[in-house]
């Protein structure tokens, strides 16, 4: 059962899906283009969409995208979902949210989770497919998903709202104030999630002891917008929240004091300059997310009777890149960008063997990547599109590596399009890899693969540009 209240202050703009021939814009090059002027494959769940699955989570949603399964996504509340894309392993779909990349660099492969982004929060996701390392860098080698949260709008006070029940007590609200008054516009949104929640255990006893699992979840996001003028923007954007969740020890399990509580920070901000022929962007962000397994119990027998693990990630993004428009035919996308990482973990368990500890610091588990790439677009007026390009990047364990991508597409009499893709990839290896004290190899080389792929589509309607 759903149910959605929506209010506005102001009268409310007029629905774009009302608007069948809009044209579909989407940011797959870091750079706003037609959908029929890039030769990605490419997918795009708009706003309507997402209105329409506002009791679902994020997982939930992507889970039933074509060629992306999400491990978890259907599982009790606060289960923590892998994105598993085009068959490739956990941690080789990359994460973006507003163009900047997402880690939790205290998981064993750098995935960040889901559970932290609010549907209600989002405007549309963009997903790409096959290797997009030269112009999106480490992780990208499955494809990117591409989250792109809500956006100012244009009258100067605007309130929102929605409120969706359902079973096992499960209850998501949120609200939230966007518009522009003069050159500053901003959105401010609080978000709260709870469930009852069930056994995460199966009672093969079928006696019914198990107890429930809940979920508590609370996040708020921010953003603002400031015009210098008709070219410049300065932006800002923060998001914090954390949820506890209820575990089991197992399967078949059950355990009454048993929690995980998730705690994420992000925030940052950039600036955008845009000419007639030129554009320049810079971005900067900060993340910073924390877990705790706490279990307190003696509910359950078993090797150990009390144990405490804390995780903590630390992650840091900036760049700087810019399109030139060359000519009538041809552009250029060039950028530098530079990330760091660093974890503290610890662990302690209490069995009738005695107390055992275990640590990883961040002044060791630290790595960084520095890399700059260059791209190429060529297109003309008889349907002709061409992206090539290159990535060079540096990594402070295992040194250089490069990328690169040809990827040209054709469109013909508006109705079909064909489309190549050759594309390398990589994946960094995560600090877990690198120095767990267990099986850490701290001269690790990246995860490297090629991707190679001819693609004929029909697209049904007016195809140059348009939503069908």
């Amino acid at each position: 059962m759903a149910a959605c209240l929506s209010a506005a202050v102001v009268q409310s703009q007029t629905d774009s899906t009302a608007r069948v021939l809009d044209e579909v814009v989407v940011t797959a090059n870091r750079f706003a283009q037609k959908q029929s002027s890039t030769g990605k494959v490419l997918s795009v769940i708009n706003r309507a969409a997402i209105e329409r699955s506002l009791g679902m989570s994020v997982a939930e949603l992507l889970n039933q995208q074509a060629g992306i399964a999400i491990a978890g996504a259907n599982n009790n509340m606060g289960t923590n979902p892998d994105v598993y894309m085009r068959g490739a392993a956990t941690g080789n779909t990359l994460i973006l949210v507003d163009g900047v990349p997402m880690y939790d660099v205290s998981t064993i492969n750098n995935t960040f989770d889901l559970n932290h982004l609010p549907l209600e929060a989002i405007e549309r996701i963009e997903i790409l497919k096959g290797a997009q390392s030269t112009v999106y860098g480490s992780d990208a080698v499955a494809g990117v998903i591409h989250i792109i949260t809500r956006k100012k709008s244009q009258q100067p006070l605007g309130g929102f709202g929605s409120v969706t029940a359902g079973s096992w007590g499960t209850l998501r609200s949120a609200a939230g104030l966007r518009g522009t008054g003069g050159p500053l516009s901003y959105q401010v949104q609080y978000q709260d999630n709870r469930s009852r929640g069930m056994s995460a255990a199966f009672d093969s006893s079928g006696r019914k002891e198990f107890d429930r699992d809940g979920f508590r979840q609370q996040t708020a996001n921010v953003s603002l917008s400031l015009a210098l003028g008709k070219r410049l923007t300065l932006r800002g954007q923060g998001l914090a929240g954390d949820y506890v969740t209820g575990l089991d020890r197992s399967a078949y399990n059950d355990e009454r004091d048993f929690t995980a509580t998730n705690r994420n920070m992000q925030g940052g901000g950039g600036i955008d300059f845009q000419a007639e022929r030129f554009s320049l962007h810079a971005n900067v962000q900060q993340g910073y997310l924390r877990r705790i397994y706490l279990d307190d119990s003696l509910h359950v027998g078993g090797f150990a009777k009390y144990s405490r693990e804390q995780y903590e990630g630390r992650s840091g993004f900036a760049e700087v890149y810019g399109k030139v428009k060359l000519s009538d035919r041809w552009d250029l996308l060039a950028g530098i960008d530079h990330r760091w990482f660093d974890t503290d973990q610890s662990f302690y368990s209490l069995s009738s063997f005695g107390p055992y500890t275990s640590e990883l610091s961040g002044d060791t588990a630290r790595t960084s990547l520095t890399s700059a790439f260059l791209s190429f677009f060529h297109h003309n007026n008889r349907g002709f599109f061409l992206e090539g390009g290159t990535r060079v990047n540096r990594h402070s364990r295992f040194g250089d590596h490069a990328t690169f991508t040809l990827n040209p597409s054709f469109v013909w009499k508006e109705r079909w399009k064909v489309f190549a893709n050759l594309s390398s990839a990589f994946k960094a290896p995560s600090l877990y890899q690198l120095f767990d004290g267990s099986v850490g190899q701290p001269m690790l080389e990246p995860e490297r693969s090629v991707t190679a792929a001819i693609t004929t589509a029909s697209m049904p309607g007016d195809w140059n540009g348009k939503a069908v």
